[in-house]
């Protein structure tokens, strides 16, 4: 039998994953349950941990980073691709969780890479690396694209004063928001709501 060791800080999941690998069908023995990246690596003498299962979006170490820590102590072929698989799956998992924080908050004028990695409890530095690795742009440009868009939306269907959309869209400035809408659209949002009538009555 693999032994394994589950490194989570959250008490409710840890009881979960040890009462799934203390079935008698299970073919590994868990051999600890620690709470941090940081404990984990004074267990790295223990060699006969064969798997480690961990949450990757620790604030201090992530699971990602701890998996560079054990390849510094042990060869490639004992840091498993189960280790990997389980890291980068719970990061595409996460960063879909945040890119619906993004679309549920938008319009908070306060909305930043740093915010959100302060509500997901990661450090900015390694949201910012795996927002763009997986979601092919930067979050910040993530989010612009997302005002945007909504804005474009109220210019369209709406008859709310532009001021009013710079506002609902996160933007506390008008005249700085009328700049990023013409440096992404390529218009002004007056031109582009007029731009939108004419061609709906055309169309």
């Amino acid at each position: 039998m693999a032994n394994v060791l589950i490194v989570h800080d959250e008490i409710s999941t840890s009881t979960k994953l040890l009462e799934m690998f203390n079935d008698k069908k299970c073919k590994y023995t868990v051999i600890g349950v620690v709470g941090s990246g940081k404990r984990t690596l004074k267990l790295l003498e223990y060699r006969g941990t064969e798997k480690v299962i961990c949450e990757i979006d620790y604030s201090v170490m992530s699971g990602l980073e701890l998996v560079d820590c054990f390849n510094k102590y042990f060869s490639e072929s004992q840091t498993t691709n189960g280790v990997l698989h389980l890291a980068f799956s719970q990061t595409e998992e996460r960063i879909e969780e945040v890119k619906a924080f993004i679309t549920k908050n938008y319009m908070d004028p306060n909305l930043s890479l740093g915010s959100v990695a302060s509500y997901f409890h990661l450090s900015p530095s390694y949201l910012s690396d795996r927002f763009s690795k997986i979601v092919g742009m930067n979050l910040s440009k993530y989010l612009l694209n997302v005002r945007i868009s909504n804005a474009r939306v109220l210019l369209s269907n709406t008859s709310k004063f532009v001021s009013e959309i710079s506002k609902e869209t996160g933007y506390t400035n008008p005249t700085y928001f009328s700049t990023i809408f013409k440096r992404e659209v390529g218009m002004t949002p007056s031109g582009y709501r007029n731009y939108k009538h004419i061609t709906s009555s055309l169309g």
